[in-house]
């Protein structure tokens, strides 16, 4: 009776395990090179009501294999629950990569219960190129995510040598303002509302909009 219990945990488990899945990856910027910070965004999707992340992480060994791992604690109801992991890998030197990861759910309040067998696994590969000479910046190839925007506002390519940014409110009075930022920026002490991001440099001046949650 033990072994027939068993066996019909671990059926059970495989069961909830093929509903959840990694649906599509997203990386930030598109076309990398050796001096931008690299983001890989996955995108979930899990058959239960709530999906909040328990624990997440990766590891870049010397294969340029990047190993990365997250578990959601999940609710009871039947409902599909998308969600997406942000993976901010930083400056990778030129060369082919393979992102790897492996989903694992749990139920209960975080921290949930750990998965039997991991939910799904998937692989990203990409190419970062390398770059030679200096490059004029354009600030209209600059991009801000997430948008909405929680703690941290994270700006791509922020290593081009942009000048200065702004956080201005919608009376446009400057709420924050950043010399040479880098591409992390902490959001958290901002009311939630609509902002514009000004940033700038010598000889152009680029204006984006955030929803702040």
């Amino acid at each position: 009776m033990k072994s027939i219990l068993t066996l019909l945990a671990f059926v059970f488990a495989g069961f909830l395990c093929s509903a959840q899945q990694i649906k599509s990856f997203t990386l930030v910027p598109s076309n990398p090179t050796d001096r931008d910070t690299v983001v890989v965004i996955a995108n979930m999707e899990f058959r239960n009501s709530s999906c909040a992340l328990s624990n997440k992480g990766h590891s870049v060994n010397r294969t340029n294999r990047i190993i990365a791992s997250a578990h959601h604690c999940q609710g009871t109801g039947q409902a599909i629950c998308s969600i997406s992991d942000t993976f901010n890998i930083g400056q990778l030197p030129a060369g082919n990569y393979d992102f790897d990861i492996t989903l694992t759910s749990g139920f209960g309040g975080n921290p949930c219960t750990p998965g039997f067998v991991p939910d799904d696994r998937d692989t990203l590969s990409f190419v970062v190129q390398a770059v030679t000479g200096i490059e004029k910046l354009n600030l209209e190839n600059i991009k801000l995510y997430p948008n909405p925007v929680d703690d941290y506002l994270f700006i791509a390519d922020a290593n081009r040598q942009i000048e200065q940014m702004k956080i201005i409110s919608l009376n446009g009075s400057t709420i924050l303002m950043v010399d040479q930022p880098k591409n992390k920026i902490n959001l958290s002490s901002l009311a939630t509302g609509v902002y514009y991001v000004q940033l700038m440099n010598s000889n152009e001046v680029k204006t984006h909009k955030i929803i702040k949650l």
